[in-house]
């Protein structure tokens, strides 16, 4: 049995069987569902985690940056 194209042919046909699922409508209708306490909390713990991977991406960046500006500085002067 070739996987290959039963993946590829399921790729092809997604838009349809989502459409037939209906899965927008029932995604919606369960966060409409949802208290909206639920919801902020889902919405600020998401939040918290990605501020805190920028953060950190940030440090790491500009630690980096700073590392090559102070070795150019070494070897150029």
């Amino acid at each position: 049995m070739d996987c290959g194209r039963g993946l590829d042919g399921l790729i092809a046909n997604l838009s349809d069987i989502m459409k037939k699922l209906h899965l927008a409508e029932i995604v919606q209708n369960e966060v409409f569902s949802f208290p909206t306490e639920r919801l902020e909390e889902m919405v600020l713990s998401i939040i918290k985690s990605e501020l805190r991977a920028i953060t950190y991406l940030g440090a790491l960046l500009g630690g980096l940056i700073g590392l090559v500006q102070g070795l150019l500085y070494l070897f150029v002067s």
